[in-house]
C-alpha cells in the first residue's frame, strides 16, 4: 500500500484520490502523522522543492514510524539552497520527482536515476489547446 503525504502548502488537495493513493495523510505545522504508515511506501507531495528543512523533517518522521520507503514529488525543483538534494537523500529519501518547469539537467548528471524529471510539455500544450478551443480540461487531466 501507498500513503500520500501532502505538506501544509498543498492542504487544499482533496483528501481522497482513489486512483492514486491508498490513504492520504496530512502534516500540520506541528509535524504529526495522522494514520499508520508502518510498512507502506510514502510519497511526500509539495509544489516547490527548494529548502530541504520541512521535507527532511517529514521524511525522518515517516521513517521513524516504520514507513518502508519515502519518495518526494514536486512540481518545481528550485533547489536554490546549497545541498538541498544531498540533504534529502541523506535523510532517507529514495527518489525525487519533479517536472521540467525548471532546468535540472545538471543535477540529473550528478544524481542519476534518483532524480526523476518529468516532461510537462505535452500536458501544458494540450491544456493550452483545449483552453483555446474552449474544451473541457477535466477530461484532459
Amino acid at each position: 500500500p501507498y500513503s500520500a503525504i501532502f505538506t501544509p502548502h498543498l492542504s487544499h488537495i482533496p483528501s481522497q484520490s482513489p486512483h492514486t493513493f491508498h490513504s492520504p495523510l496530512f502534516f500540520s505545522s506541528s509535524h504529526f502523522i495522522s494514520g499508520d504508515v508502518r510498512d507502506t511506501n510514502c510519497i511526500l507531495v509539495d509544489d516547490i522543492i527548494d529548502n530541504p528543512t520541512l521535507l527532511s523533517q517529514c521524511t525522518r518522521l515517516l521513517l521513524q514510524h516504520a514507513a518502508k520507503k519515502v519518495w518526494i514529488a514536486g512540481v518545481h525543483g528550485v533547489f536554490s539552497t546549497e545541498g538541498t538534494i544531498e540533504s534529502l537523500f541523506q535523510t532517507g529519501v529514495e527518489s525525487l520527482i519533479v517536472s521540467d518547469s525548471i532546468d535540472c539537467s545538471s543535477y540529473v548528471k550528478t544524481f542519476g536515476d534518483r532524480l526523476v524529471v518529468i516532461d510537462s510539455s505535452e500536458l501544458l500544450s494540450g491544456a493550452i489547446r483545449r483552453i483555446h478551443y474552449e474544451e473541457k480540461l477535466e477530461e484532459y487531466m
